[in-house]
């Protein structure tokens, strides 16, 4: 986000740097979040829980550009155009905080158990 600020603030090749830092950034997020499904979910809602967050995912990349250049040619001021991203980015950077860190007590199921000792039990019985 600091990046993209950095973008739309300066002139020439800062602003050139700025967003290729940027891009670096966006490609681990995505990266990132498409290994995030199964590590929340199990089984058939992992399959879900992707097919939802891919929803919302590519509709902000149809919706937030939209806006920006709706603002970009209303205002007759083409940096206005990736300014809908700021607000955006910064919402989404509080909700991350408001995730549970604790994946162990998460995953714990209705006996009590969390899905490592599940998969221990499983494991032991094969052998």
């Amino acid at each position: 986000m600091l990046w993209l600020a950095g973008f739309l603030g300066l002139e020439g090749w800062p602003s050139l740097v700025a967003l290729v830092i940027s891009g670096f950034g966006i490609t681990l997020e995505l990266t990132l979040i498409m290994a995030l499904p199964p590590c929340l979910e199990r089984g058939e809602a992992v399959a879900s829980l992707t097919a939802g967050m891919s929803f919302v995912g590519y509709a902000m990349a149809f919706v937030m550009p939209m806006i920006g250049g709706w603002l970009a040619e209303a205002f007759a001021n083409e940096n206005l155009a990736l300014w809908p991203m700021l607000p955006f980015a910064a919402l989404s950077l509080i909700a991350v905080y408001r995730m549970p860190l604790d994946m162990e007590t998460e995953m714990t199921n209705n006996d009590g158990r969390t899905g490592v000792s599940q998969a221990q039990d499983i494991e032991s019985a094969r052998l």
